[in-house]
Formats: structure tokens, C-alpha cells, sequence
């Protein structure tokens, strides 16, 4: 039965992946008289529209699970909301006229003036009220009454099909505040039109990647065996591995059906970090012995998945880079470990972090043509690869990762990281101990792995922790963790080449060719209030070599990078960044900087981002100085 309610008695449902944007939207409605409930995703906005009745909604674009358009498409085909509006930085005229001519209300761009878009909304909500005359129920429709909304209004336009990854996926026009000078900012992406119905077995086009449905994704990876051609053996070394239940003698047995992998598990018991006292192991038995049975276990199924991919199969990704990076933050995973003394959350942490990129890996050999489209687009656009997988799968890499090590009866417990790993730093507050403690440690081990080894995939997404989270995990010296992964890198196998090692992250084949001939220099200025510069980390390892900023007239270069990661508002640090005056500035901030600091926002790049985007920033702002290259 319905309630009666006061005409003045407003309610919206705010939905962004973002807890700031929740906060600030929520608290600007509240000022109009609008009781405020918010959701971080389509899917949880949908699940409570579907109980309790808004007068309206505000909700974000790019969402994990389910994206913004979805949900209005969904929220006004069933009448669940009078009033909606789409609150947005995707800035792309065709989507924009879509929603409108569906039935949203408006489309309002950030950055945002709050307190005009709350008064906006009000009028909206009040008119929409008016011409209804009564106030929409508190209390969940009954199915009736759901038949009489979808009578009266007319089923929306079908969606525009996407051409091609770069045409579904336009790059618009970059935004700024109105103090920021008009200088080039991060583009950001539209968000890919709704899925549509996709005929079975139909195989999707190269420039054809319509969103791929739940149905036809399962129909795919049916078959596991073949999904990755992980050897039987390994999956059963695995199994008795972190079952416990098996002896070493079994356990040898079952890996020597591998010659390949049980080779790759032999160099890696010489290695110097699994094998500190130097005496060599020269069987397979005296490696699990030296290793431990289940530590044994977890690289030998990651060992196979990557081993057993052909050269040709993911043309788009460099298996080796990924091997090494793999194997890196695994070391580095046990570096954090004994820093933060959290051996007693160990379990499941290597494995995780070793199979972090399988999942991919798994995707990409069954949807080629759309990774070969994903991998122009990231390469035209400088964005991630991530961003477009978000928007054409229904489930994530990692998500079908778990999928599959549920299929081969790996215990739950030893993958369960895995499921949240690409989850940003800020949401994972939301998970209880010790599954916050995991997850973090494992991301965080997969971002010094990257750093240790010195080179990254262009379309790899860089994200950095804030000080809390290391902080909350005990580690009191990164740069001493960095340090020991990578003394650890000569030594560790490669997949191709039985003989070969990985070299030390600080002479890639990339830099050492860029210090044949030049050095490149950039000036820097460190706002940030982190205790560890990951920015410095990163950037040096692109070849350029980082100098203190000199404000002095004749001293330094006219190309300065800022990092203002983290950085807290303050009248000294805007009188720095007012005083900077050269040809080319590059500010590096965070998502949550404009939230904590505005003052300090100015033009330059926001992580989260790609790697490929963060390159070519500070490249471009570099200089060279070829008198200081010393040739060889």
C-alpha cells in the first residue's frame, strides 16, 4: 500500500565509483531538501530502485558491473525513476543526444558547480512533480502497477550499434576548470552503447566488438582444457599442493609428466632468492624440498599458463614482459611480507599475484580480433586496456580467472585476492580483515614487480597507493622493498630461452638504447605529501633523469613535472606552482586531489591512467642533453 508523503519531501538515488563524487552530489542535494541514499554501481542502483521508489536519479557513466547508460535504459524502459540525470566527464555528442532523446533529463559535465547543479535537479524534480501531481510511492510497485508505467510510456530508441572499438569509443574534447589555462588535459573515454543481442556462434569482427553478452562468453569457455593450455600435470601439482594432503614423492611424480615446467622449477629452486645458500639443486625433488609444496605448487601453474603460450597467439602482449613482471612481484610479494610481518596472511598471496594476468591471457586467445581492435584504439588514444575491457565483457580477466581455478577444484581460499584485484585502492576499504590486508599487499607487490623489472605494457594502467596503505600494512621502507626485488631479477628463467635470465630492471633494451645517445632530462618538483615518490620511480625508468627544480633565473630547464599525488592544500604550494613559469609543465595528480586541494588542480595528467598516456607527458616535456652522453 502506498504511503502519503509531503510534497516537499524529496529523494534521490546517486550513483558513482567514486565516493567522493557520491558525497559531494549527495551533500549539494541535501542543501534543496533531498534525503540522499547512494550506490557504486548500475547494478546496486538497479537492486534499489527495483525496492524503494526516487523521485530522482543521479548517476555516473563508466561504473563497474553495470555502466550508467545501461541503467537509465533499464530505469526508464520499467518506469523506476520520474526524473534522471546522467552525471558525467565523458564528453561525446552522439551518446549525449541518445540518452536525451530516450528520456533522460539532462546531462551535466564535470567539474561540477554542485550548488547549481542541486538547484538544477530540484527544478526538475519539482516540474516532473507537477505534471504527475502527486508523489511517486515509498513502497516497492507492485506488478501492476509496473505494467501501468511501462504502458504509458513509449519503449525507448534501440542504441546506436558501435562501428568499431575507435568509433564506440571517440576521443572527446578534454575539460577544464576555470582557473586552469587551455593547455591539452587527459581525454576521457565515452561509454560503450548497451549490449546488444548477439546471435550464437556469431564471431565478432575486427571492426565490429559490440559489447559481449554473459550467454556467448560462457559458450566460449565451455571447454576449460582448452580455454588455457595449462598441462594436466601442472593442474593436478597444483591440487595436491595446496591441499596439503600429498607427499613430495607424489607430488614429483605428477610434475615430471611436464618436462618444460619441471625445468622451469628446477632454475627457479637455483634462483638466489628461493635458494639463499647457493648449493645447487640438481633434482626436481630436492627443488620442492628447497621451495616448499605449496609455494612449489602455485609457480608451477603459473609457469604452464605462461610457458605454454605460443608467440603468435597474443601478438598484442609481450608474454615475456608479463612472465617477468609475474615472477618479480611474486618476490616482491615476499619481501612485503616479512617488512609488514604478515606472514599469517600469506596464504593464497603468491598465487594470486603470479596468475594476476592469466586471466587475460585467457581472453585474448578466444576474442583476438577485439584485443587486436582494444590495442589501436589503446595505442591511438593513449588509454587503458582495461577501460575497453570494462566495456565490452561482462566479466573481467580477473573474474574469468577465478572462474576457471574454481573449475579445476583449486581451493576457493587460494585465489580468493584474486577476485578484487583490479578493484582501486579506495574501494578496498570496504573488505574485511585479513582480505583488505591480501589484496593490498598483492597490489602492491604487482606495482613494485612492474617497477623493479623497469618496462610496462603501453596500455597498462598505472595506479599508485596513498601512504595509509602501506602504512596500515607496516611497511616502513618501499624504497628498500624496490631495492631487493630487483637484486633479485638477474637469474630469474625465461620462457623461451632455457639459458636465458632476466637482466636487471635498470638496463632494459629500452633505456640502454635511449643512453646511446642522449640523457634525457626533465627539472621536478615534488608537492606530494607521500612518503615514497612512486611517480620518481616510474618516470626514471623511461630513461629520464629527474633534477631538482632551480626558481632562480639562469637555473634549470623550461620543462617542469609536478607531482602533486596526494598533495594538501596549502598557501606555500600554491605560491610554488603560481611561480613556476616555463615553456612546458606537467602536473601529475590523482583522482582524489581535486576534491582535497582545488586550488592546486592545474593542467597535466590525473591518475589512475595509462602508462602509454604518463610516457608520452613526460617525454615530450623532456629534453635532451646530448652533450652529457657518454658514448659506449
Amino acid at each position: 500500500m502506498s504511503t502519503t508523503i509531503d510534497q516537499q519531501d524529496y529523494h534521490a538515488l546517486v550513483v558513482d565509483d567514486d565516493p567522493i563524487v557520491r558525497r559531494m552530489v549527495s551533500f549539494a542535494l541535501a542543501q534543496e531538501g533531498f534525503h540522499c541514499r547512494s550506490a557504486n554501481d548500475g547494478q546496486d542502483a538497479l537492486s534499489q530502485l527495483s525496492d524503494y521508489a526516487y523521485d530522482l536519479l543521479v548517476t555516473d557513466l563508466r561504473m563497474p558491473k553495470k555502466h550508467g547508460h545501461s541503467l537509465a535504459v533499464d530505469v526508464l524502459s520499467q518506469g523506476l525513476c520520474p526524473t534522471i540525470i546522467v552525471h558525467t566527464s565523458v564528453g561525446d555528442a552522439r551518446l549525449t543526444k541518445d540518452l536525451i532523446i530516450r528520456g533522460v533529463h539532462d546531462v551535466v559535465y564535470k567539474p561540477t558547480d554542485y550548488e547549481t547543479f542541486a538547484a538544477k535537479a530540484k527544478g526538475l524534480v519539482v516540474r516532473e512533480r507537477k505534471q504527475n501531481l502527486s508523489p511517486p510511492p515509498r513502497t516497492k510497485p507492485t506488478s501492476a502497477d509496473s505494467q501501468q508505467i511501462a504502458r504509458t510510456k513509449a519503449p525507448p530508441p534501440p542504441a546506436p550499434a558501435p562501428e568499431s572499438i575507435a568509433e564506440s569509443i571517440a576521443e572527446p574534447a578534454p575539460t577544464r576548470t576555470d582557473n586552469e589555462p587551455n593547455t591539452p588535459t587527459q581525454p576521457e573515454p565515452a561509454t560503450a552503447s548497451p549490449p546488444t543481442a548477439a546471435t550464437k556462434n556469431e564471431r565478432p569482427k575486427p571492426d565490429g566488438c559490440a559489447p559481449i553478452e554473459m550467454a556467448e562468453m560462457q559458450d566460449r569457455l565451455t571447454d576449460v582444457s582448452k580455454v588455457l593450455p595449462i598441462s594436466h600435470a601442472a593442474v593436478d601439482v597444483a591440487n595436491m599442493a595446496v591441499s596439503g594432503n600429498f607427499d613430495a614423492d607424489r607430488l614429483v611424480a605428477a610434475m615430471q609428466r611436464d618436462s618444460t615446467v619441471e625445468s622451469k622449477i628446477l632454475q627457479l629452486a637455483n634462483h638466489p632468492f628461493y635458494n639463499p645458500g647457493g648449493k645447487r639443486v640438481r633434482d626436481i625433488k630436492q627443488a620442492v624440498l628447497r621451495m616448499g609444496q605449496k609455494r612449489t605448487g602455485e609457480l608451477v601453474l603459473a609457469t604452464s599458463a605462461f610457458s605454454s603460450i605460443k608467440p603468435d597467439t597474443l601478438p598484442w602482449m609481450d608474454v615475456e614482459l608479463t612472465w617477468q613482471q609475474s615472477v618479480a612481484a611474486g618476490i616482491a610479494l615476499e619481501l612485503l611480507i616479512k617488512a609488514g610481518m604478515k606472514v599469517s596472511v600469506s596464504e593464497g598471496m603468491l598465487f594470486s599475484t603470479l596468475m594476476n594476468s592469466a586471466g587475460r591471457v585467457v581472453l585474448g586467445s578466444h576474442y583476438p580480433e577485439y584485443y587486436e581492435s582494444m590495442a589501436k584504439a589503446c595505442a591511438k588514444y593513449s588509454q587503458p586496456l582495461m577501460m575497453y575491457e570494462e566495456q565490452l565483457f561482462p566479466q573481467s580477466y580477473a573474474e574469468v580467472m577465478c572462474g576457471l581455478l574454481a573449475d579445476w577444484d583449486i581451493p576457493k581460499n587460494v585465489f580468493d585476492p584474486l577476485q578484487h584485484i583490479l578493484e582501486p585502492y579506495s574501494a578496498l576499504a570496504k573488505l574485511p580483515d585479513p582480505m583488505r590486508t591480501k589484496v593490498e599487499l598483492v597490489k602492491l607487490a604487482t606495482l613494485i614487480g612492474h617497477i623493479a623489472v623497469g618496462r610496462w605494457e603501453p596500455w597498462e594502467m598505472v595506479e599508485l597507493p596513498r601512504n595509509s596503505v602501506y602504512e596500515r600494512l607496516g611497511i616502513t621502507s618501499i624504497s628498500q622493498v624496490i631495492e631487493d626485488t630487483r637484486s633479485q631479477l638477474p637469474g630469474i628463467p625465461c620462457l623461451r630461452n632455457t639459458e636465458g635470465h632476466l637482466s636487471n630492471g635498470q638496463n632494459t633494451p629500452s633505456q640502454a638504447a635511449t643512453d646511446q645517445h642522449s640523457v634525457r632530462k626533465l627539472d621536478y618538483i615534488n608537492l606530494s605529501d607521500e612518503k615514497h615518490d612512486f611517480l620518481a620511480d616510474i618516470v626514471s625508468s623511461m630513461g629520464i633523469q629527474l633534477e631538482e627544480h632551480h626558481f632562480k633565473q639562469g637555473k634549470g630547464s623550461n620543462h617542469v613535472l609536478i607531482n602533486r599525488i596526494g598533495a594538501e592544500q596549502s598557501q606555500k604550494k600554491c605560491k610554488i606552482v603560481a611561480s613556476v613559469d616555463c615553456d612546458t609543465i606537467v602536473i601529475v595528480r590523482d583522482s582524489l586531489n581535486d576534491a582535497i586541494a582545488p586550488a592546486l588542480v592545474g593542467p597535466g595528467l590525473e591518475l589512475p591512467c595509462s602508462f602509454a598516456r604518463l610516457q608520452s607527458a613526460c617525454l615530450n616535456a623532456a629534453t635532451t642533453d646530448d652533450k652529457t652522453a657518454q658514448p659506449n
